[in-house]
């Protein structure tokens, strides 16, 4: 059976990903079993790895656990030393060749996993069987969604400290603001918690975590922006469970 120009394409992409996925497996094994002692003795002083360190000794995937948490706090440092679980003494004396290898690994096994997932997404969806309203409705929500994430980025680049600035005295905002150091995900995860907190801020307000005076003050136009980004999100979902339920 002869295969389209469009299979064979999307047949090409799958198998890159699938085994780029499996080069980036074999690559961080590798380090787990021939570096994971040097690289714990750089982080001894660091108790959100030093209370996983036993995970070395639970075969390839707990190797690969806790190469993934070493991983996460070279990677985004300030979300573990502001409380502690982390040394900045110990980060700091981190080889710098070390550091670049294990973060240039994460990237790899990034891109190819979001590739996979890529795929997998356009496998599981009968794009053919559709009518072309659905089919641009479907296209238009696919292309919505990163557009959406990439505007809550940009927010968080812009407005992070402004926020967390004017809201010393919320639980709701102080507890999260951590989240702000953790690289692009932390933002994005920070940005949507904000989100929800603003616009439904009547409800925190009530439990006590969300100062009303702080709420007040935060300007108009950046309340503006966070509801429009918190609507739009809501407009996304509703949208995509009632494409999925019209199948």
């Amino acid at each position: 059976m002869s295969l389209s120009v469009v299979e064979k394409i999307f047949l090409s992409v799958s198998l890159t990903g699938f085994g780029g996925v499996l080069v980036f497996l074999a690559l961080a094994l590798y380090i787990a079993y021939t570096k994971m002692d040097e690289i714990l003795s750089h982080l001894k002083n660091s108790p959100f790895v030093m209370n996983r360190a036993s995970f070395r000794h639970g075969g390839p995937w707990g190797k690969l656990f806790l190469l993934g948490s070493i991983v996460s706090v070279i990677k985004s440092p300030g979300l573990y030393t502001s409380d502690g679980g982390a040394s900045n003494q110990d980060l700091v004396s981190f080889p710098e060749s070390l550091k670049k290898k294990l973060i240039a690994l994460y990237r790899f096994g990034g891109y190819f996993s979001w590739i996979l997932i890529l795929c997998w997404f356009i496998f599981c969806i009968d794009w053919w069987a559709m009518g072309l309203a659905r089919l641009t409705t479907a296209l238009l929500l696919t292309a919505a969604i990163p557009g959406w994430v990439a505007l809550c980025l940009w927010l968080a680049q812009g407005n992070t400290d402004t926020i967390i600035s004017n809201f010393k005295n919320s639980s709701a905002i102080n507890i999260r603001a951590r989240l702000s150091k953790g690289g692009r995900f932390g933002k994005l995860t920070f940005m949507m918690a904000i989100l929800i907190i603003v616009t439904c801020g009547r409800f925190f307000v009530r439990r006590g975590t969300l100062d009303p005076t702080e709420l007040n003050n935060l300007s108009n136009s950046l309340k503006v922006k966070l509801s429009l980004m918190f609507w739009a999100g809501c407009i996304l979902i509703l949208s995509l469970l009632l494409l999925y339920l019209s199948h």
